[in-house]
């Protein structure tokens, strides 16, 4: 017979490795923030057991049947189901040229966020372009669904470098933080290339998040998954 305490990590076995997994990424972050050499150091040796007993590793997802991660609702497979169809319907759409509501996926971040009154998914169709932007989408409410033309058509680029004086936490070019986030076919890049050095691409500190066919392209850095249960695919 199961102890009715044991049971209960059991039930709760993923956020339990999630939140273990957020632990030594943001221990990480926090002495990769610190310039100081010797004072790193000495953080970084108090911090060495700790980091021994734990793994990025227990936030790796398992991929269930269909090859989607296993905190995909039924609604989740349905919306994937249909944007392999071509027929998943946006909320808005960001075109260069003008032909949906915004121009820069900036501005529709911001109206999602502006939308306190939406409920399930939000979905954000990108058409093919070039956008030279820096993005910190934080998910407040449902989820986000965030698709392109392809990962060679519909990308989105910047080349914010550690040489440039910021930490390494804020040169992403795309970050996501919150709660059920889904990128597909599309491209996350920096530029800054060697002469950069650590220059983020593609930041992640979303529970329940989940790529599929995107390029995440850059130099140094180029991918910080930095916290909780993530999904990657093609």
């Amino acid at each position: 017979m199961v102890s009715a305490g044991l049971q209960s990590l059991i039930d709760h076995e993923d956020s339990l490795k999630s939140q273990l997994s957020a632990v030594i990424s943001y221990q990480q972050t926090c002495k990769d923030g610190i310039k100081h050499p010797s004072i790193r150091a000495v953080i970084g040796l108090r911090l060495q057991t700790v980091t021994e007993l734990t793994s990025n590793a227990l936030a790796l997802a398992e991929a269930r049947d269909g090859g989607y991660p296993t905190w995909f609702s039924a609604t989740d497979c349905g919306l994937s189901e249909l944007h392999g169809k071509g027929l998943l319907k946006p909320n808005v759409v960001v075109a260069k040229d003008g032909s949906g509501q915004y121009r820069t996926v900036f501005e529709a971040v911001v109206a999602y966020s502006e939308n306190r009154n939406h409920r399930g998914t939000y979905v954000i169709y990108v058409k093919s372009g070039m956008y030279e932007e820096n993005i910190t989408l934080k998910v407040r409410w449902g989820t986000v669904s965030m698709y392109g033309d392809g990962p060679r058509k519909t990308i989105i680029t910047g080349r914010k470098n550690c040489h440039d004086q910021f930490t390494a936490l804020r040169t992403a070019t795309f970050s996501v933080r919150g709660k059920g986030f889904i990128g597909r076919s599309m491209a996350f890049r920096n530029t800054a290339g060697p002469e950069g050095g650590q220059a983020v691409a593609l930041q992640v500190q979303a529970d329940m998040s989940a790529f599929f066919n995107c390029r995440i392209d850059g130099y140094e850095g180029t991918l910080h998954a930095l916290a909780h249960r993530q999904f990657y695919r093609e």
